[in-house]
This record gives C-alpha cells, structure tokens and sequence, in this order.
C-alpha cells in the first residue's frame, strides 16, 4: 500500500484512527521496527501466512485441518485431572 492517505481510510473503517495508521506508514523509524520484526521471523522460519508458534516448539505453516491441531494440542497440552466434590 503506498498511498497513506488510503491507508488511513481502510484503518478508519476497521476501527483504527485514520491519522495515526497514516502516520506509522510514513514514519521512517516505524518502518524500520517492522522490517526487523518481519526479518526475524523469516529467520525462525516463517514463510508465509497464517504460520503459528506453538508452545516455543512446533512450527504450523499454512491453515491445518482440525485433525491437526487436535493432534498437536494432545502433545503439547498438560493433562489435568477434575476432582469431583
């Protein structure tokens, strides 16, 4: 998006202030923090979106089938035990 202007009237009618979103796109300094944001995480592996961290270990790229996440919710989940009163 190179237009801030335009990009101040999507953020505005997301919820977002129209002058502050225009105002992070042309800030030189704020540019900069996302660039080393989005550079760290290519480094750590992601390569696209949606791509999710779970639990500091497994890396899931791309959208999953709930077969999936249940699978790896089962490994990296604590079991609790429900005591009945």
């Amino acid at each position: 998006m190179g237009d801030p202007a335009r990009l101040g009237e999507l953020a505005s009618a997301h919820g977002f202030g129209a002058d502050e979103a225009a105002a992070l796109a042309t800030d030189e300094g704020e540019r900069a923090r996302v660039r080393q944001i989005a550079m760290a995480q290519v480094e750590r592996g992601v390569s696209g979106v949606p791509f999710f961290v779970v639990a500091g270990r497994y890396a899931v790229p791309g959208a999953q089938d709930p077969a999936t996440w249940a699978k790896l919710l089962d490994k990296v989940a604590p079991r609790s035990v429900v005591a009945s009163a």
